[in-house]
Formats: C-alpha cells, sequence, structure tokens
C-alpha cells in the first residue's frame, strides 16, 4: 500500500521537477522497493533527484487524503484528460480514480488512506533503461529508512578504513585516487627503465641462432607480463631477437622479433611450449605463451628450437 501510494507521489513529483512532458511508461511496486519508469530527453541528475525526493516528502508530511471515487469513463475523460491512463486504460463504464494531492490516476490498485501514513520516500538510484526513458528506484516507509541506514553503514566503514569523517570520505576517496593513478604512472615509468636496463644486461649474454649473424637474448627475468613485453621491446630496438621468461605459479615467455630477422616469432613460441607441455602464439613478429612452472622445464628453455624464417 505504501509503495504503491508512493509510486503516484514520485510521478507527481518528477512531473513538477523536471516538467510536463514526464509520462509514465512502466512501474513495478513492491514492499523492498518500486521502480516507476518515466519519460525523459536526458539523464535524471543527482540534484534533480534531490529535488524530485524533496517534492514527494513534502507530500508525505502534508498528510494529504488518498481519495478514490468511481467517476463514468467520458466523464473522467472530460474533466481530467486522458493522462488519467498512465498506468494503463482500465476497462468498464466506471472507473477507479485515485487522488493523491494533484495527481488523478486510473488505478485499481490497493492505497494508504493517507500520505503521511507513508512515514518517507527514499530514491535509491536512478537509470537510463532505453532511449528517453529513465527508471527511479524508491523505497517508502520503513523500507526507505532500511536502504537510508544501509547506506549510512556503508559510508561510515568507508570513513573508518580511510581514517576520516564520513562528511570527507568523497574529498579524501578522490585525493587517494589521483595518488593512485599517479603512481600507476612512475610504476610504469620505472618498468620502462628497468626493461632498458635489463636489455643492456643482456646484450652482452647473447648467443648466435643462425649462420646470417642473427643474434638473441634468452634470459629469465623476476617480473610480469608488462615488464616482460617491455624488455623484449627494448631488446629488439637493437636488432636482437627476445626470449623472456617469468614466472611462479604459471611461467610466462614472450618472444620479440626485430623487422630485419626473418623469423616467425608465433612459430617459436609454438614450439617451446609443446617442449614443456603449455601453449601459445601470436602474429610473426611478437608472441607469447604460458607453461607449467618448473625448474625442468626452464633449464630447458636453454637450448632453442630451430627458427622458422616469416612466412
Amino acid at each position: 500500500m505504501a509503495h504503491h501510494t508512493a509510486t503516484h507521489i514520485i510521478g507527481h513529483a518528477t512531473r513538477k521537477a523536471l516538467g510536463d512532458h514526464i509520462r509514465q511508461a512502466g512501474a513495478q511496486k513492491g514492499t523492498d522497493s518500486s521502480r516507476l519508469d518515466v519519460t525523459h530527453y536526458e539523464r535524471i541528475s543527482r540534484d534533480e533527484r534531490h529535488r524530485i525526493e524533496r517534492i514527494a516528502n513534502q507530500i508525505v508530511r502534508d498528510n494529504t487524503p488518498v481519495v478514490q471515487e468511481w467517476p463514468d469513463r467520458h466523464v473522467a475523460e472530460e474533466q481530467y484528460g486522458f493522462d488519467i491512463y498512465q498506468g494503463g486504460i482500465p476497462p468498464g463504464t466506471d472507473i477507479r480514480l485515485i487522488h493523491v494531492a494533484d495527481d488523478v490516476q486510473a488505478c485499481a490498485g490497493t492505497h494508504v488512506g493517507r500520505t503521511g501514513d507513508i512515514g518517507c520516500i527514499k530514491i535509491i538510484s536512478t537509470e537510463r533503461v532505453q532511449d528517453g526513458v529513465e527508471r527511479i528506484v524508491f523505497a517508502a516507509g520503513d523500507a526507505a529508512v532500511e536502504t537510508t541506514q544501509r547506506t549510512e553503514s556503508a559510508l561510515f566503514s568507508t570513513a573508518e578504513v580511510l581514517d576520516v569523517s564520513p562528511r570527507d570520505v568523497p574529498e579524501t576517496a578522490e585525493r587517494f585516487f589521483e595518488e593512485w593513478k599517479e603512481r600507476g604512472k612512475q610504476i610504469d615509468s620505472l618498468k620502462e627503465q628497468l626493461a632498458e636496463i635489463r636489455a643492456q644486461a643482456g646484450s652482452d649474454e647473447t648467443i648466435d641462432v643462425d649462420s646470417d649473424g642473427t643474434t638473441a637474448v634468452v634470459q629469465r627475468l623476476d617480473g610480469d607480463e608488462e615488464e616482460l613485453r617491455a624488455t623484449a621491446t627494448a631488446i629488439v630496438e637493437d636488432d636482437t631477437l627476445a626470449v623472456l621468461a617469468s614466472g611462479q605459479e604459471s611461467a610466462q615467455f614472450v618472444v620479440a622479433v626485430p623487422e630485419s630477422v626473418a623469423i616467425n616469432a608465433g612459430e617459436v613460441v609454438s614450439e617451446l611450449a609443446s617442449r614443456v607441455g603449455g601453449g601459445g602464439g601470436g602474429p610473426p613478429d611478437f608472441a607469447q605463451g604460458v607453461v607449467p612452472t618448473c625448474r625442468r622445464s626452464m633449464m630447458r628453455w636453454q637450448r632453442l628450437p630451430r627458427f622458422s624464417k616469416r612466412n
């Protein structure tokens, strides 16, 4: 009863806040929450949501009687217009009209006696469900209080984690997020520098691949996939083929080939992976794979397979 009457109030409050173009496009009533879909040409902002909520709760505080009447259909249409059918067109010669404040709707649902019986209304969320249709999810009565308490509990828990007052949570969270992004950039920069250092160190440990003078750096690195890729990229800039592996629970490895070297990286990865029970592949210039980690397998990588020329 509370949520059904609150649906009428939310619809009326939305028209008051956003304009007379608002029309009901669908509704669903429940005991824990309800939703009302309305036609609107843009997203409902946070300020507009607050305005709708204030108007709705003012109607609740006014404790207006919820009145029903059974007029002739044609009389009702002539007096109130066809907007009374926003919830659907009921059958019969006489139709049941529900008056909630200034809102009049043809409705067969159950309602409270006065708007004050609802207690309060809380908008939980708004979202776009399709072009030109906004969904307003709300709670009424005890459900509204419980919704507010859950939100408050989440806010206070976050404040405790951040060691600030609840009022300072947004500013603190934004500052932490910006610091996290900046540290991410610094980490990426350090990884690139580390990759260059590793590439330079590995350049002294090259092996001959074929009689054409092609050389390769074969290394095991303690790093993640991004570090492998960055280091391999730095190595191939010196026209040296890179075969790099890393990992603990599962070993990752990459093969990078310079443009000047006629070797197919994808075929090399497939060959390496098949020798140690893994898998992988990729294009001729850069490929990667994953294999089970075991010292014996890693040691077998020190003997390179026969490199295939690119197709």
